[in-house]
C-alpha cells in the first residue's frame, strides 16, 4: 500500500511538472510574438555576439586541446 502511495505521489510530481513546462512554453510563445518587431533590427548583432559565445563556452577559450591524449593512446587536437 505505501508503494500505491508513492506512485501516487510522483505521478502527481510528474504531471506539475509537465503543467509547468506547458505553461512556461506558452508563455515563451507569446513573449516572442510580441516582442519579435522590436527585436527584428538588432538579430545581426546577436548573431555576430552568438559566434565569440558559441567559441568561449563550447571550446572553453584557446587553452591546449591536449585533453584526448588519455582516450586510448589517441594523441593530438579536438575530434
Amino acid at each position: 500500500m505505501d508503494t500505491l502511495r508513492e506512485d501516487r505521489g510522483e505521478r502527481i510530481s510528474r504531471r506539475a511538472k509537465q503543467a509547468i513546462v506547458l505553461l512556461a512554453i506558452i508563455a515563451g510563445i507569446f513573449v516572442v510574438a510580441e516582442h519579435l518587431p522590436h527585436l527584428i533590427p538588432y538579430l545581426p548583432l546577436l548573431l555576430l555576439a552568438a559566434c565569440p559565445l558559441m567559441h568561449v563556452f563550447m571550446h572553453r577559450g584557446h587553452g591546449s586541446h591536449d585533453h584526448h591524449e588519455s582516450d586510448g593512446g589517441a594523441k593530438g587536437g579536438c575530434r
